[in-house]
C-alpha cells in the first residue's frame, strides 16, 4: 500500500506538495517522482536533487503550519534551512527505512538543489512565439548565454523546419518580449492578439528589436537554479518573419 509523503522544496517560494511512494521503493525512485511532481524542479537535473527527513532539532516532524514553514520556503541557509538538513535520504535506501506510519498533518521530506555547475549556469531555457500570417506557435530551446542572436536565429529556422520553410534564417526578426512596465509577456490573451496582429498589443512586445550580433547574456539572465511554473511559461522571444 502506497504512502503519502508530503514535501517542501527549500528556496523554492512554492507550497509543500504530496507524493504517493511504495513503501519498498528506493528513495532514487522517490527523487524522480518527487521531480516530477513539482514545478520548481521542472528544469533541474535529478542529480542535483537532494532528500532529507523533515525533522526538527529536537526529533519532532515538522508541521504542515509551522511558524519556520515560510523561512524554509525562502530558503534562509543561516537559520532553519541549514539545521534541519541533517539526514539524508541516501539513493539506495528504501522509503520504509525513513518513513513507516506518517501523520498527513506534517511535512516529511524537504528537497535542496545542489548549486549548478558552470556548465549549468551558461545555459539557459528560452520560450519563443513564432509568428508568421495569422498563425503561432511555441519553440522552446536550450541556449548558451554565449550564443549570439544570429545562432538563435539558426536554431529556431531548423526547429520550425516541419512547421513553417523559413529559408534564411537572418529573415527572422527577434524582439524581446517585455512591455514598457519591463514586464515579461506571460499573457495567454495577449499572445492570441500578437498572433491576430491586433495593433495596439503589437506596438506593445514587438518594440524593443534584438540586435543579431548580440549575446543570449547580453539581454537574458541565465535560468535560476529553481524553475517555476510561471517562468517557464513565459515568452522570451517574439519571432516574426515579416
Amino acid at each position: 500500500m502506497k504512502i503519502q509523503l508530503w514535501c517542501l522544496v527549500l528556496g523554492a517560494e512554492t507550497p509543500p506538495f504530496g507524493v504517493l511512494a511504495e513503501p519498498n521503493s528506493s528513495v532514487e525512485s522517490l527523487r524522480f517522482t518527487i521531480k516530477g511532481s513539482s514545478s520548481a524542479l521542472h528544469l533541474v537535473g535529478v542529480e542535483r536533487i537532494r532528500l532529507y527527513v523533515a525533522k526538527q532539532e529536537n526529533g519532532e516532524w515538522l508541521a504542515l503550519d509551522a511558524p519556520q514553514l515560510q523561512t524554509l520556503m525562502r530558503g534562509d541557509q543561516e537559520t532553519t534551512a541549514s539545521s534541519m538538513c541533517g539526514s539524508r535520504l541516501e539513493e539506495l535506501d528504501k522509503v520504509r527505512d525513513h518513513f513507516q506510519e506518517v501523520d498527513a498533518q506534517n511535512i516529511h521530506i524537504l528537497v535542496k538543489v545542489d548549486e549548478p555547475t558552470v556548465e549549468f549556469r551558461n545555459l539557459t531555457q528560452l520560450q519563443c512565439l513564432f509568428v508568421w500570417e495569422d498563425k503561432g506557435t511555441f519553440v522552446s530551446l536550450d541556449v548558451k548565454t554565449t550564443d549570439r542572436l544570429e545562432q538563435l536565429q539558426v536554431a529556431i529556422k531548423e526547429e520550425m523546419a516541419g512547421v513553417y520553410p523559413v529559408g534564411d534564417a537572418r529573415r527572422l526578426e527577434l524582439y524581446a518580449s517585455k512591455n514598457w512596465s519591463g514586464e515579461w509577456l506571460n499573457s495567454k490573451a495577449d499572445m492570441r492578439l500578437l498572433v491576430k496582429g491586433e495593433r495596439s498589443v503589437v506596438d506593445t512586445w514587438l518594440r524593443r528589436r534584438i540586435d543579431p550580433m548580440s549575446t543570449v547574456g547580453d539581454l537574458f539572465s541565465s535560468s535560476p537554479a529553481y524553475s517555476t511554473q510561471d517562468r517557464t511559461v513565459m515568452t522570451h522571444r517574439i519571432c516574426d518573419t515579416t
